[in-house]
């Protein structure tokens, strides 16, 4: 699996449903999007980009036991700069405080 250090995607603005608008604190929109994996897409995009549900929605979805509403499929998105798999390996995990030394010097320095 190839884990992409950017993902960049584009979506259809006029595609959105707006009853699924968000208004947060301070009067700020937003709304909720799923990107799903999609290796085989017939037009080259690694990933589709729809519009999530909110939580609030999918709780009451839930315990009404109901059908999900269906949302709209927003455009596609590439990923970037592949790392063949591997994790960022100079980002420290939990409890590191720095990086490893190298274990040898570095013989072609001019000093």
């Amino acid at each position: 699996m190839n884990i992409p250090q950017n993902i960049t995607f584009s979506i259809d603005l006029n595609k959105i449903d707006e009853q699924y608008i968000i208004t947060g604190k301070n009067g700020a929109r937003y709304i909720d999007l799923k990107l799903v994996n999609t290796p085989d897409n017939q037009f080259g995009s690694d990933y589709m980009v729809s519009q999530a549900l909110p939580k609030s929605v999918r709780e009451e979805v839930k315990a009404s036991g109901g059908e999900w509403p269906k949302t709209p499929i927003l455009g596609n998105g590439n990923a970037w700069q592949c790392m063949e798999g591997k994790l960022n390996s100079n980002k420290p995990s939990r409890g590191d405080s720095a990086p490893a030394a190298a274990s040898e010097p570095a013989t072609d320095m001019p000093f």
